[in-house]
């Protein structure tokens, strides 16, 4: 990541708006996977752009019209839907806020972002820092991403294999959400945890015991 935002500030805030209605609109107005459109985004190269600062992007289409270029990029024909006016922000509404805040902060590409903070996971995102300042949420994101030379965890490896939530696996198998959040991060060595706490976490995962130690 490069040291500097990715753009001029005089568009972050159109860029937030922009990406939290595109959000919002994937997810609440087409009804699909917010992360097969990133990797439509992505492949468009309309990610790249926006990224960038390409004020067409980030300040010249909605985040509708960003969803409608994407599709048309991307040679796929199809009648959407007018986008429906919310009185109240929606989960998604404020994760593609963050997402954009988090990109020109960090002067990341999207797709990186997305590796280590997807869509799939947004509650547990939304849960945790919608109330706090974006930078809280930044400062997390690059201490993940700055441990780009150290393995997954094997317990993170088949969760996300199994597109799993943190917060899912933690109903499933019934391990605490912290516990589980210790293990992948490595605050606690999954190796020394209750055998009832591995087996529990392997059959919610469809793997064995032993695949999930270190």
């Amino acid at each position: 990541m490069r040291e500097q935002n990715a753009y001029s500030d005089l568009y972050i805030e159109d860029a937030m708006c922009n990406m939290a209605n595109l959000v919002d609109y994937v997810v609440n107005d087409l009804h699909r996977d917010a992360d097969a459109f990133f990797q439509l985004f992505d492949a468009s190269g309309i990610a790249r752009e926006f990224g960038h600062g390409n004020p067409k992007y980030v300040s010249g289409m909605s985040g509708q019209e960003l969803v409608i270029e994407t599709y048309f990029v991307m040679g796929l024909r199809e009648e959407l839907p007018e986008q429906v006016f919310r009185a109240k922000h929606t989960p998604e509404h404020w994760y593609g806020r963050i997402l954009a805040y988090a990109q020109w902060k960090t002067a990341a590409e999207f797709r990186d972002i997305l590796k280590y903070r997807p869509c799939a996971n947004l509650v547990d995102y939304y849960v945790t820092y919608h109330d706090k300042k974006e930078d809280s949420f930044v400062e997390q994101l690059c201490i993940e991403m700055h441990q780009v030379d150290t393995k997954e965890t094997n317990l993170a490896f088949y969760r996300r294999m199994r597109a799993y939530s943190q917060r899912l696996l933690s109903e499933k198998s019934g391990v605490s959400l912290r516990a589980i959040q210790q293990y992948e991060q490595r605050q606690k060595s999954i190796n020394k945890a209750a055998a009832e706490s591995v087996l529990a976490l392997s059959e919610s995962l469809g793997c064995t015991p032993e695949d999930l130690m270190e």
